[in-house]
């Protein structure tokens, strides 16, 4: 469920994040339009943090006004696990040894 961000999606609704090869892609809301892509950050500029039952996913990017959601009561698996997970694919796609 989305918390919060800057990114204009709604409160409180179900949206789904999806890895695509280089893509992070954010669908949704889940209950009235699944298929709509909402979000796309690239991962070469993406990281995420789980803590406290919440996923925050942010874009690294300096200079520039940076994209950040806050979700909440992952269906997924655990903040820290997907967040491991957004991490390892960014860490590869930005060719950094894992």
């Amino acid at each position: 469920m989305y918390l919060t961000g800057n990114v204009g999606l709604e409160a409180g609704l179900r949206y789904t994040v999806e890895l695509d090869g280089p893509v992070l892609r954010v669908r949704g809301p889940v209950d009235s339009a699944p298929m709509s892509c909402v979000a796309e950050l690239h991962l070469s500029i993406v990281d995420a943090t789980g803590f406290v039952e919440r996923l925050v996913i942010s874009e690294i990017r300096e200079g520039t006004a940076r994209t950040f959601l806050v979700f909440m009561s992952l269906a997924g698996g655990a903040p820290e696990a997907v967040a491991d997970e957004i991490v390892r694919a960014a860490t590869t796609e930005r060719g950094v040894p894992t």
